[in-house]
């Protein structure tokens, strides 16, 4: 699971540096609707993680599902 969030936050910031890379001005469109989802949902999947890996909280399956689907939506929004 953690070699997973390795992964994500490689996806993430490779699409994050290849706006910068093969855009060298600025975009010709952004769709801030959809910006703004997918940091919602990348912030979700961020706390669902760290809430996963607390050994004082008793909700371990709740925080996974949320880790899980949050991440999932994060991608959906961002690609």
């Amino acid at each position: 699971m953690k070699n997973s969030v390795i992964i994500l936050i490689l996806n993430n910031s490779l699409l994050f540096v290849s706006n910068f890379i093969f855009h060298a001005g600025t975009p010709l469109r952004v769709n801030y609707p959809m910006v703004k989802r997918t940091a919602i949902w990348y912030f979700l999947s961020i706390l669902g993680f760290l809430a996963r890996l607390s050994p004082t909280l008793d909700f371990y399956l709740l925080a996974d599902d949320l880790f899980m689907f949050a991440t999932g939506m994060s991608l959906f929004y961002s690609w």
